[in-house]
């Protein structure tokens, strides 16, 4: 998950373990001193911005994937025991508590995705395309009640495309309310829509995400299920209750080799500190 961001957030923390280095917006600035055991000082969150802005350079302007700063900030402001919300608008990062009789369950699915120079590239381009007829820098600053009045300019592609960025951002701020109230059944019925939006919108999902989906619905220990990453495969995401988890963990990989003949390993996960 996230692996070419946290690939590159690692070698960039590597990099300046070897050779020092601090960075600040315009640039480059005084490399910090070791203490006596020879170790660096933490990185702050100023720097840990920008440490992510140069990860995320690095994927788009050399690897030539058109994607955000989501992954890169993940792998850096990771905080044990909660969920970030992250506003790429004004890259601001609040941390949410998510603590409870629950567990994060991860299925993969198998299926390979490329998403260099394939079809993630093209959503971009429609997103983007879309806030420019709407007259906005980006879809963070376009309300749904716009997006409806101003269908007919865009195309059916756009229109849907950002029909799913707009209703994601909603259910962001929805699911925030919902983990500071505690209430993981509500998160979880957002994570449900999210995909579905996905699948019948964004249009980044494929069958065998949308079947560890239905498998994780039907499963009377989930609360909710999405597909995780850019799509096109990879893995989906799974909010469960602890005590049967495990329990859960086995049907779903079962019910899937029977409908697949893939054999599936579910991955238990927790949220821990990021690097850095």
């Amino acid at each position: 998950m996230s692996s070419s961001a946290a690939l590159l957030v690692a070698t960039a923390l590597a990099v300046r373990r070897l050779y020092p280095f601090a960075l600040v917006e315009s640039g480059l600035a005084t490399p910090p001193g070791r203490n006596k055991k020879g170790e660096l000082p933490a990185l702050g969150p100023t720097e840990k911005l920008e440490l992510a802005k140069l990860c995320h350079a690095a994927e788009t302007r050399f690897v030539l994937l058109n994607c955000g700063l989501l992954d890169h900030i993940s792998s850096l402001f990771g905080t044990a025991h909660h969920a970030m919300e992250i506003d790429c608008r004004l890259l601001t990062i609040q941390l949410v508590p998510m603590i409870g009789e629950i567990a994060i369950v991860v299925c993969d699915s198998g299926i390979k995705h490329e998403l260099a120079g394939s079809a993630y590239n093209q959503l971009r381009q429609n997103c983007e395309a879309a806030a420019r007829i709407l007259g906005a820098k980006s879809l963070r600053s376009v309300e749904a009640k716009d997006l409806a009045a101003n269908k007919a300019g865009l195309s059916e592609r756009q229109y849907q495309c950002a029909y799913h960025v707009v209703g994601e951002i909603q259910r962001v701020v929805f699911g925030e309310r919902a983990l500071r109230d505690g209430n993981f059944a509500q998160f979880g019925h957002y994570m449900f829509q999210s995909h579905e939006s996905s699948r019948d919108f964004f249009k980044n999902s494929c069958p065998e995400l949308d079947l560890l989906v239905e498998l994780a619905r039907t499963d009377p220990a989930c609360l909710g299920a999405r597909l995780t990453g850019g799509g096109f495969g990879g893995a989906t995401i799974n909010l469960v209750g602890r005590l049967e988890a495990e329990n859960f963990m086995k049907r779903v990989a079962q019910q899937y080799e029977q409908k697949t003949a893939r054999r599936m390993e579910p991955m238990l996960c927790q949220i821990v500190d990021g690097a850095g």
